[in-house]
């Protein structure tokens, strides 16, 4: 039926195939630096010469055409899989390929010097590169469907038929024990695997290297995605940033409505007086209480003009608890009519932190206004401050009697808005302390007191 064919040349054509695929694969791929293709080149350059010294048997020593043939093509088919492995992150299978290999050239080997007569050498050879080529088509396939690559699916479609005509080979040679034990056998199932090796030379270099442009635009498709998602997360950092503009200019508005209430109230008061009894005999206290009034009104006019041209902390050392009497000057007024009391504990003279004064200040008068505002309902609003000091850091505990925070507040950690009960409340987010207070590289921690109430902690480190 193919007496017309020569197999020996089938061979040689497939060895010449398998020669010169690898280097087109490895000239296209040499820039991208995988280890899977420099073992898919060598193995593949291997391969090639075991079968060109099968194609040449009757013109080389028999050493060269069947043992030494018969390693190479072992070696070649167990380097290309590893680099398969490789393409699948397994680097952990050294030692069973290497047992694979040794089995296969050793048992080859032994089997020919000890039972030269019988086909048993022969048939060991086919079964194991009907093994190996096997290994090669299943990781081909678990390539292409766990990394979605569709080219892997012709390697292992190549090597398929040609495992099969391997085990037929070998049956063959079992049965009918009449025919030589030789590859270059003229029957139809050599020259079935000498003219599917050709193709399997080409379609198998193909596949790889088509498995890597897969590769490529993947991650080109990847690349491109995550571009669009940072630009997408930037755009609405963005607007996040333009409605914290708009809550930091609404909360700058409402305070400054609200701090401006009691000087301008006071001074009101001052001229009604006046208005009302213009010989009045105390004239220079009521000037004296105007001109308080104006000087404090000026003070919070200029610590919010300070506050809103602030756009980053400046550090240097401060007294926190200088900064918490300047604050309470600040609130004086406003607690002292809203009737709540205050009582700082403290176990130190001077608190020092690195920080910015003016932005611990605004920390601090949030902190006080919302528990003050907290605990109005009380029938004894009290507000408790703790200032401590430690070689390593120092502590601000702002307590009041309230009914402490909701569920919600400790579960998210202040990263709701916490805000006054009533309706000229400062309504400052306690998100906007926390990240003052992390600037300072300080922690905030939310609690509620076990005598009750709310407990809002800052522990800030103390100055070397």
């Amino acid at each position: 039926m193919f007496a017309f064919l020569d197999v020996s040349t089938a061979y040689f054509i497939a060895g010449l195939m398998y020669f010169i695929m690898p280097l087109i694969v490895w000239g296209s791929l040499r820039n991208t630096r995988h280890p899977s293709v420099t073992h898919w080149f060598i193995g593949g350059e291997f391969f090639a010469l075991g079968i060109l010294l099968l194609a040449v048997r009757p013109q080389v020593p028999e050493w060269a055409s069947y043992d030494l043939a018969n390693s190479l093509l072992a070696l070649g088919s167990l380097l290309r899989l590893k680099g398969l492995l490789q393409l699948q992150d397994k680097h952990h299978h050294n030692a069973a390929l290497i047992i694979l290999g040794v089995a296969h050239s050793g048992g080859y080997i032994l089997a020919r010097q000890l039972l030269p007569d019988t086909p048993l050498f022969f048939v060991w050879s086919l079964l194991c590169i009907a093994l190996e080529l096997g290994l090669l088509s299943w990781h081909a396939h678990r390539i292409a469907q766990d990394q979605s690559l569709p080219s892997m699916r012709w390697l292992a479609g190549i090597y398929t038929p040609l495992v099969l005509l391997l085990l037929v080979r070998a049956t063959t040679a079992v049965l009918w024990g009449n025919e030589p034990p030789n590859i270059l056998t003229n029957n139809a199932v050599s020259v079935w695997i000498a003219m599917l090796g050709v193709v399997a030379a080409v379609v198998s270099n193909t596949s790889f290297l088509a498995m890597f442009v897969e590769r490529a635009a993947k991650e080109r498709e990847a690349q491109l995605a995550l571009t669009a998602q940072r630009q997408a997360t930037d755009i609405l950092a963005s607007k996040i940033a333009e409605l914290d503009r708009q809550r930091s200019a609404y909360t700058m508005a409402s305070t400054l409505s609200h701090e401006l209430s009691q000087p301008l109230t006071s001074i009101q008061l001052y001229l009604d007086i006046w208005r009302a009894n213009p010989q009045h005999t105390e004239l220079q206290t009521i000037l004296q209480g105007v001109d308080e009034s104006t000087q404090l009104a000026t003070g919070i006019l200029q610590r919010m003009r300070d506050y809103g041209n602030s756009q980053r902390i400046q550090l240097q050392t401060v007294d926190l608890l200088k900064i918490h009497q300047q604050v309470m000057a600040l609130l004086h007024n406003w607690l002292k009519a809203e009737n709540i009391s205050t009582q700082l504990h403290t176990n130190t003279p001077a608190a020092l932190i690195e920080g910015d004064a003016l932005q611990l200040s605004q920390v601090l008068i949030n902190l006080y206004r919302n528990a003050a505002q907290a605990s109005a309902q009380q029938a004894r609003p009290q507000l408790h401050i703790h200032i401590s000091s430690s070689p390593s850091h120092v502590t601000l505990q702002v307590r009041d009697n309230g009914p402490g925070f909701s569920p919600e507040a400790l579960a998210q950690g202040g990263r709701v808005n916490f805000t006054s009960t009533k309706e000229q409340g400062m309504g400052i987010g306690l998100s906007i302390v926390r990240n003052i207070v992390e600037q300072h590289n300080a922690d905030i921690t939310l609690s509620n007191a076990p005598e009750g109430g709310a407990l809002v902690q800052i522990t800030f480190p103390a100055t070397k």
